[in-house]
Formats: C-alpha cells, sequence, structure tokens
C-alpha cells in the first residue's frame, strides 16, 4: 500500500501542478532549480501518459505497414523509456532527476516519431504525429533553452539525414503539404521555445521579487511583533485579547537624557541612545524576552507572554542586570573622556496582564493592568544604577538573587493605590550562583537551574 501511494501521489501533485498551478511559499535559490522543480512536476504525467498513449497505435501500424516490424517496437519503446523515466525518478537515481527523467522521455518521443515518419516514406498521418511530438516540447517542456535547441537539432539532423538515406523525394501533394507544415513547426519549436523559456524565466524573476518582498514584510512585521503574535495577525488577520495570569514587565529610564539633549550635540545623544538600545535589543533576545517598545529613552520588555514559562521574572532581573552592567561600563569610558552619561533607572513587577493588538495603521502589541502600572511607577521613582522590583517579583527570584527593602514615596503608594505596597533593590546574585565576586555574572549552575524549571 505504502509504494502505491508514493507513486499515485506524485501523480496527483504532477496533475495539480499542470491544471491547477503550484502554490509556493518558497521558490529555489536559482532558476536551474526552479527548472528541475517544475520538471518533478511533470514527470508523473508525462511517463504515465508515454506509457499508455502508443499503446494505442500498434493495432494502426500493423494495419498500415504489416511488413514495418520495427514500427510496434518503436512504440513498445516508449512505454520502455517511460518506465526507466519513473524508475530513475523513483528511487532519485541522479542528483537532477527532474531534467534527466523529462529529457529521456521527451527526446525518445520525438526521435520514435521521426523514425517511425522516416520508416513509412513520409506518409502525411505520420508526419502529423511526428509534428504534433515536436511541438509538444517547445510548448510544455520547463528545460533550460539551450538543451531543448540542441535537442531539435539533433533531431532534426537525424530526420534530414534519414530522409538523404531512403533518398525521398516528394511524390504527392499531401506530402508537400505536409513539409510545409513541418517547416512551420521548426520555426514554432525554435520561436516558440525561446518565447516560453523567457516567459518561464520573467515569471521566475516576479516571483521571486514578490517572495522577496513578502520575506521583508514577514520580517518588519517580526520587529514589532511576537512571532507567535505575528504568526496569528497574518494568517487570521486579528488577534484577539489575551490574559495571562503571570508575566513580569520590565521599564528601564535613562536618567540625565533630556538634558543632555539640551547641552549635547544632539546626533551624538541619539546615537549613544541607539546604540544602548542595540545592546538592550541583544539581552532581550538572548533570555527568550520580547520588547514591547521604546518611548524616547524609555525601553519596555516583557517575559512570560505571548509564550509562558516558568522563568519571566528570573529572566527579565537578569536582563536588567546585564543592561545595568553595560551602562556602568559605558559611564567608566565617558567619564576617562572626561564626559557625562546617564544613569539607568529599572522597575520590574510581575502579576497578571492582558495582552493585545492597537491600532489600524502603525499598531503596536501592547500590555495592561495593573503590573503595567505598578513597574512603570517603580521605575519612576528614577532610583539611578538600580533594579527597583515589586514583592511579586521577588517572591519569584529569591532563590537566585539578593534584595533589600526599599521604602518607596508616599505619592508612588497613592499612584500605585496599594496601602502596603512593599519593593526591593536587587543587589546582586547569591554568590553560589555567581560567576564573580561581584554578583553580576550568572554562572554555570544558574543557567543549568533555569534550564531545569524551562524543562518542567
Amino acid at each position: 500500500m505504502g509504494i502505491l501511494q508514493r507513486f499515485f501521489e506524485p501523480l496527483k501533485l504532477s496533475a495539480q501542478y499542470i491544471f491547477i498551478g503550484a502554490d509556493r511559499s518558497r521558490y529555489p535559490d536559482t532558476f536551474i532549480e526552479e527548472l528541475e522543480y517544475q520538471c518533478r512536476r511533470i514527470v508523473p504525467l508525462a511517463a504515465f501518459a508515454c506509457f499508455f498513449i502508443p499503446l494505442g497505435y500498434l493495432s494502426v501500424d500493423q494495419l498500415n505497414f504489416p511488413d514495418k516490424l520495427i514500427l510496434p517496437w518503436l512504440r513498445v519503446g516508449l512505454s520502455i523509456v517511460s518506465v526507466i523515466a519513473t524508475i530513475v525518478a523513483f528511487f532519485r537515481l541522479v542528483k537532477y532527476w527532474g531534467f534527466a527523467s523529462i529529457l529521456l522521455i521527451a527526446f525518445y518521443l520525438v526521435l520514435q516519431a521521426a523514425l517511425a515518419t522516416l520508416i513509412s516514406n513520409v506518409e502525411p498521418a505520420y508526419m502529423a504525429g511526428f509534428i504534433l511530438c515536436l511541438v509538444i516540447p517547445a510548448l510544455i517542456l520547463p528545460v533550460p533553452l539551450l538543451w531543448l535547441n540542441i535537442l531539435f537539432i539533433i533531431i532534426y539532423g537525424i530526420f534530414f539525414i534519414g530522409l538523404w538515406v531512403i533518398n525521398f523525394n516528394q511524390h504527392t501533394i499531401m506530402q508537400l503539404y505536409s513539409f510545409q507544415d513541418l517547416t512551420s513547426a521548426i520555426f514554432i519549436t525554435f520561436v516558440f521555445g525561446f518565447l516560453q523559456a523567457k516567459t518561464r524565466e520573467s515569471i521566475y524573476q516576479r516571483s521571486k521579487n514578490l517572495e522577496a518582498e513578502r520575506l521583508e514584510a514577514d520580517r518588519l512585521l517580526l520587529n514589532i511583533l511576537p512571532e507567535s503574535v505575528a504568526y496569528e495577525l497574518k494568517n487570521q488577520g486579528q488577534l484577539k485579547p489575551s490574559l495571562f495570569e503571570n508575566v513580569t514587565i520590565c521599564f528601564t529610564h535613562f536618567v540625565g537624557f533630556t538634558q543632555s539633549l539640551e547641552s549635547q550635540p544632539v546626533e551624538d545623544v541619539i546615537n549613544k541612545l541607539d546604540q544602548c538600545f542595540g545592546y538592550f535589543d541583544s539581552v532581550v533576545q538572548n533570555y527568550s524576552l520580547e520588547k514591547l517598545k521604546t518611548m524616547g529613552d524609555k525601553y519596555m520588555f516583557v517575559g512570560g507572554l505571548p509564550n509562558s514559562n516558568k522563568t519571566h521574572a528570573i529572566d527579565c532581573c537578569l536582563a536588567a542586570v546585564s543592561m545595568l552592567n553595560y551602562v556602568k561600563k559605558v559611564t567608566q569610558t565617558q567619564e576617562k573622556q572626561g564626559k557625562e552619561f546617564w544613569k539607568l533607572s529599572v522597575g520590574i513587577a510581575s502579576g497578571p496582564a492582558v495582552s493585545g493588538i492597537v491600532g489600524k495603521k502603525k499598531f503596536v502589541y501592547d500590555v495592561w493592568g495593573q503590573t503595567v502600572n505598578i513597574a512603570s511607577r517603580l521605575e519612576g521613582e528614577s532610583l539611578e544604577n538600580k533594579i527597583h522590583i515589586s514583592l511579586s517579583t521577588k517572591q519569584l527570584i529569591t532563590e537566585i538573587f539578593e534584595c533589600q527593602p526599599y521604602q518607596i514615596q508616599d505619592k508612588i503608594q497613592d499612584q500605585i493605590q496599594h496601602d502596603k505596597f512593599e519593593s526591593f533593590i536587587i543587589e546582586r546574585l547569591k554568590p553560589e550562583y555567581s560567576y564573580d565576586k561581584e554578583g553580576q555574572i550568572p554562572n554555570e549552575r544558574l543557567l543549568e537551574f533555569r534550564a531545569s524549571l524551562l524543562g518542567n
């Protein structure tokens, strides 16, 4: 059953390709590979047709030329060649088995028609069959133009040499008419073969251009949306809002950025901001987090959505530590040059949040909820070079980090609308999870612990 299915499935795909067309998301990198793909799609149907069609001419040849025993063998030969081509394709005997199979069938198809015409002493009916067999490859054979022309040159050479060998002279008006048809067929095979080849190449180039534009659109979409969100939006045309029970929201903000715009060249300031955000992007990607947006000198990212996991709080805090260390190093470099640099303020909170897409043009993937409000307020304390976290986040990272309580301002308490809100400052990684003495770089044990949480 498996062998039969393996045979008939390509036949089905071949029929779909010829009569319906191929629906593909990716195209080969080169035109020669595209032609090979097209050959592979039509090989099963071509072999199937060329196996059975010549068998119908056996009785006709026997009636017309009972003494020409080679004629039936020429017909049967096409069936045999079709079987050989099928074997080449089925077992992938050569790298470009599509070309090999289809050229084998096409060459023998035209060759047997040419020889049958010569054996019949150029009977008009056989000449008509020869012309038909010439036109078919010119119109549908998806091979490089040079190969197609070589095929025709060989066949025409064999045919006209054969005419000389049999010392043929045009005896009847019908034969004269048939040779006029052959002249037209020669024109068609070369001219229409050329046009078909150029049309295929043009279609391929347009398809590749459209594919490149689509891939660029997909890339831009993935730059502003998480992959799973982009996939849903692309395929369904909309994204339903989703409630996540536990995620971690992080805001960063550069203290002193606005003042630097007034005292330093604007281009230099923006370039520095771009470098920092570029590093932040790499950190977010490294910890499988999602960047949501930037707002001026603020950078917002989230862990635990759109794909939930158990390490979202740890990941966000590790990312924040890495970002803070980077800013400190840049500050040291700038101070050695006698320049000032900004300080980084970070606010992190964990809890429930709703995510979704808002807007019809220049839409954004955003999150809402009290957790977002808390993270924003914690960052709004503007604690310079500190990572300010909520109690909910602290409870999720207590195994990894050392934290100290922090008393937030009363106005922040009011903004959060929480009577006894507790917050903390991340001091460092615990020694057993730290590669360095300062507790800033995670060690192998921490990475293994994180991996174990992801695996559960």
